[in-house]
């Protein structure tokens, strides 16, 4: 089946993904425009505004307009040409941190670019099954990710959000921090229950690069097709509401859309080359952010 998805960076869904970032990129830089608390949260002390904004130039040409080129003439070419310039952009900004000791926002999203252009271009690498089908190594597995990836979305990028904003890292007291709490430990039971069936019935692990070996269409599966996903954007919806923080609310539609229009259509792509009319039937069958179930008539 790994034929199939070596052959992805040329199709539709990769484009989808320069069109994203082009969109992103292209937003980020009129709020830059438009908002003196947005320009702020993204800049380094000790570095002259001027010098940052020399930046937009190269950002539209080698990023923004190659991103669209890329969905008209989807050559390798470009997409090497894209990760390189966005990584010399990264390497900028670690340094530039490591010098000035701020721009913790700008820095982590050119290390979340760079990784993203890398899934784009080398999508086929980042899906593998699972080498055991051992539930307690799986399990172990399966708690290790989910503590690294919980403290890195949901604990360490809201902080630095927070901070880059100038906003409280103290949750603000009132009505909502009761809302934000329930919906937080429900989102995340959630998610743990949709882990734990990914290891027992699966023979896996949630992570793409460790994935089950089994088709998952019981428990939450049953209904929706990304509980885990639901979980996770859920989590982010309740710490932007902990927090009454637009910034980390963006944070969390902007993980939400890319995850749907970039993610997700390589992962079903992956699910069907391998387990073929068996998961075209469940994907019919299931919805894929509501719940729907419908039987299939042969």
């Amino acid at each position: 089946y790994r034929r199939g998805l070596l052959n992805l960076p040329s199709t539709s869904m990769n484009s989808a993904g320069y069109v994203v970032q082009s969109l992103l990129i292209t937003a980020w830089w009129l709020g830059l425009a438009v908002s003196d608390v947005f320009f702020q949260a993204f800049q380094y002390p000790g570095i002259p505004p001027i010098a940052f904004l020399s930046f937009c130039l190269p950002d539209f040409i080698l990023i923004v307009a190659l991103s669209c080129v890329y969905c008209f003439w989807r050559q390798r070419e470009l997409q090497w040409m894209i990760w390189g310039a966005i990584f010399y952009a990264t390497l900028f900004c670690i340094s530039a941190t490591c010098l000035t000791g701020g721009g913790l926002l700008a820095t982590s999203l050119m290390v979340l670019a760079a990784g993203y252009n890398g899934f784009l271009c080398f999508p086929d690498r980042c899906f593998a099954v699972s080498s055991t089908a051992s539930a307690f190594r799986n399990g172990w597995k399966t708690l290790i990710q989910v503590f690294v990836i919980w403290s890195l979305t949901l604990i360490v990028m809201p902080s630095v959000i927070l901070m880059s904003f100038q906003q409280s890292l103290f949750p603000i007291p009132g009505w909502q921090s009761y809302w934000a709490i329930a919906m937080f430990v429900g989102f995340s039971a959630f998610g743990l229950w949709s882990a734990a069936v990914m290891v027992t019935a699966g023979l896996g692990t949630p992570l793409p690069l460790d994935q089950p070996t089994r088709l998952v269409t019981i428990g939450p599966y049953r209904w929706v097709r990304n509980p885990m996903a639901i979980a996770g954007i859920g989590q982010g919806f309740a710490v932007a509401l902990l927090y009454l923080s637009w910034p980390i609310l963006v944070y969390g539609l902007i993980g939400a859309v890319v995850w749907n229009y970039v993610i997700r259509p390589f992962e079903e792509s992956d699910l069907e080359a391998r387990f073929g009319d068996d998961y075209r039937q469940y994907r019919q069958r299931v919805g894929c952010w509501l719940p729907r179930r419908t039987e299939i008539h042969t």
